[in-house]
């Protein structure tokens, strides 16, 4: 007997094309998504706000996001790593802990505010620099 190991989001497509080749539905074996751990990071210095473009392909390809890294840091590797980008916190504040589930990932994110002494000192990592409601208005 074959097995089919499928995600989620695919399992409705799956199902449908087995089934036209004569497969059974006990054919299949789902494996559910293991969730990933991201840490967000939303800079700030008073006036403006750094977000980012998505790649051009993937998840939510294309679109604006608050700055974020795979895995869970503490505020001591936010500090290390917002100095090793060129910005220096002045305050970081941890926020609440969030679940977001796409389709076929599910994140699990711990969240940090991080007020810096001027946002664009540098900008290795292409962060644009922009007010909340030009947010709101352009990049939402």
């Amino acid at each position: 007997m074959n097995e089919i190991r499928v995600r989620i989001k695919d399992l409705i497509k799956e199902l449908q094309m087995l089934q036209k080749d004569g497969y059974e539905c006990a054919d299949l074996i789902i494996e559910e998504a293991e969730p990933e751990e991201r840490t967000v990071l939303i800079f700030k210095d008073g006036k403006q706000i750094a977000i980012r473009k998505r790649p051009a392909k993937g998840l939510l390809a294309g679109l604006y996001e608050f700055p974020n890294l795979e895995g869970k840091f503490s505020m001591a590797e936010v500090t290390e790593y917002s100095k090793k980008i060129g910005l220096m916190p002045v305050r970081i504040q941890e926020l609440p802990e969030a679940k977001h589930i796409f389709s076929h990932i599910e994140w699990h994110m711990t969240g940090y505010e991080v007020t810096v002494d001027e946002l664009e000192k540098t900008n290795e990592e292409g962060f644009l620099f922009i007010h909340p409601e030009q947010i709101k208005k352009e990049y939402s």
